[in-house]
């Protein structure tokens, strides 16, 4: 059980790190908005992320706290399926509000059918390790994102700032 919910949390937060150091690129160099409605986008996103959170509320009286995770899951996937389908400014908002919500809905999901997996004696042994895998993964993912900038840069033929 404990590995499925290690796998679990490493699967689901992998994606959203990407999304988050990766949709400003995707939005001013695919979709081309300026960088001055960025910050716009980022309130937007948050908004929606606690949406998702709000929403597990309403969806637990329906399905299950697993099934209500799954469920958002799904909704990522499928923003991200239209991020990847529609590169437009429409599918932008769309994909991305999509995955933001679904993202906020498995986050919160999780939390509460997580515990209930986990015994008690062994929740901090096990919370500690996630976390070291965790934040394993975050710094993977960002030593990732320095390379896909660059090649990022490349592919849009602009200079490349190897800070």
């Amino acid at each position: 059980k404990l590995l499925l919910l290690s796998l679990r949390t490493i699967v689901c937060h992998v994606p959203f790190v990407a999304f988050v150091l990766f949709w400003q690129i995707y939005a001013t160099e695919v979709i081309h908005i300026e960088t001055k409605y960025l910050a716009f986008f980022l309130l937007v996103f948050m908004v929606l992320l606690m949406l998702g959170n709000y929403a597990v509320s309403i969806f637990t009286r329906k399905i299950s706290n697993l099934g209500t995770s799954i469920a958002g899951i799904i909704i990522s996937i499928l923003g991200f399926v239209l991020l990847f389908v529609l590169p437009s400014f429409p599918g932008f908002v769309m994909g991305a509000g999509l995955i933001e919500f679904g993202f906020g809905v498995e986050q919160s999901a999780t939390s509460t059918w997580m515990c209930d997996c986990i015994e008690s004696e062994t929740k901090r042994s096990t919370n500690s390790k996630i976390l070291i895998i965790y934040h394993f993964f975050l710094c993977y993912n960002i030593r990732i994102s320095e390379i896909l900038r660059c090649h990022t840069c490349i592919l849009f033929k602009r200079p490349c700032d190897k800070s």
